[in-house]
């Protein structure tokens, strides 16, 4: 390099200047380069490692429908080797029957590429190299290839989950068809039982009638054991048809204001009670079977009025808002109740006290829950031995109020 005779000092040192800064332009250009292919080749690898060793098959597919790429995962679903697959029609995959549809769908997605689960709410199947069909579940996403534009196609084996919902859905219809035998079975027996019943209390009355006081005390004694347990046998028998008759009524729902239902139950339910016993209000509006929710309110306040010891017994009736749904409280001031009890008192014929203590079958808290739950609500209770019981349900609120 030759230069310039008459090349000041300065202008030298400014050219030198010059190519120091093009030189640490270009150095830092090859670091950047040797940068960007180390980046490139982790990232190449890590897609590349997520694609093989994905636990779904990948299927990549052109625009004609050619398969250019596949997984292992492919050739362990499908049953064909890679070779036999790479540039092959993907519909080597699909079943005979469905290729038709499938060509349409295709040319429908390709028209507006985007990423979708494919046949939301429709039965998918694939098909093996030996005929086999399986049911599978694909989602699609474009995938951009140098200057081409792509479709990736994940296909997930969809036989275990399809049979377990199949068995799911066996299942909860055996169950549902067994809760109806059994209902109808407790419906009949229960009425059938009537008939039998009002001829041992028909014919015993008679005998107390006509003969107390005629035998010995041991006699009389002994018709008013049949009497009482015909009594408490025809009362449990009507409690267990009150139970199997839940959620069996033609009445539809209607509109219930709870106010009003409270105002006709409570005269006569106040038998034995001061006017003040039971207070109650304001109460929503709510969708309800009107009889199914009156026995419900009748069963709650009969309990905070009976399991009582001390004092004038008090129970309160409110409700308040909670999301979508109105949360019912029946407060009551008597005996409580462990919380060890808590579940089992909604069971049927579980009593915590002997009838000698408190009359009753049993049965009536698990008729609340049923009516509840029929009605898409919950119930539950909150108590503390002597200090009284508050018993809560929920029921949905009406459309638009909440």
């Amino acid at each position: 390099m030759e230069f310039p005779e008459d090349i000041s000092k300065e202008q030298l040192i400014n050219d030198l200047i010059d190519l120091r800064r093009r030189i640490n332009e270009l150095e830092k250009i090859e670091q950047d380069k040797k940068k960007y292919e180390e980046e490139l080749a982790q990232t190449k690898a890590m897609f590349e490692g997520l694609f093989e060793f994905a636990p779904d098959a990948i299927v990549v597919v052109n625009r004609e429908g050619r398969i250019i790429q596949v997984n292992k995962q492919t050739e362990r679903l499908f049953g064909y080797t890679r070779e036999e697959l790479l540039n092959a029609d993907h519909d080597i995959l699909v079943p005979q029957r469905f290729r038709e549809k499938h060509l349409k769908n295709r040319r429908e997605y390709m028209s507006e590429l985007r990423v979708r689960h494919m046949g939301t709410g429709l039965e998918l199947y694939g098909r093996k190299k030996n005929g086999i069909e399986f049911p599978v579940d694909i989602a699609l996403g474009p995938l951009q290839i140098k200057n081409d534009t792509v479709v990736l196609a994940v296909v997930r084996d969809f036989s275990q989950r399809k049979e377990n919902e199949d068995n799911l859905k066996q299942a909860l219809a055996d169950l549902e068809r067994s809760n109806k035998e059994l209902e109808q079975f407790a419906y009949v027996a229960s009425h059938d039982l009537q008939e039998p019943l009002r001829k041992v209390s028909g014919f015993t009355d008679l005998l107390a009638e006509r003969y107390k006081g005629k035998l010995d005390a041991e006699a009389d004694r002994y018709i008013n054991y049949v009497l009482d347990g015909a009594q408490r046998m025809h009362t449990l028998i009507n409690d267990l048809l009150t139970y199997s008759r839940v959620g069996r009524g033609t009445k539809p729902f209607a509109r219930i204001d709870c106010n009003e239902l409270l105002k006709q139950l409570l005269p006569g339910m106040h038998e034995g009670l001061a006017d003040d016993a039971v207070s109650y209000g304001p109460l929503p509006i709510v969708m309800a079977n009107e009889s199914e929710l009156g026995r419900v309110f009748q069963n709650l306040i009969n309990n905070g009025t009976k399991f009582h010891r001390d004092g004038k017994p008090r129970v309160s009736v409110f409700a308040k808002q909670n999301g979508k749904e109105w949360v019912f409280s029946v407060s009551d001031n008597g005996i409580g109740i462990e919380p060890r009890f808590f579940d089992r008192i909604f069971e049927m014929f579980q009593r915590l006290h002997t009838r000698e203590e408190y009359p009753g079958t049993g049965i009536g808290l698990a008729i609340c829950k049923k009516i509840i739950e029929k009605h898409g609500g919950r119930i539950w209770v909150e108590s503390q031995p002597g200090n009284g019981s508050v018993f809560y349900f929920t029921l949905p609120m009406l459309p638009g109020e909440e």
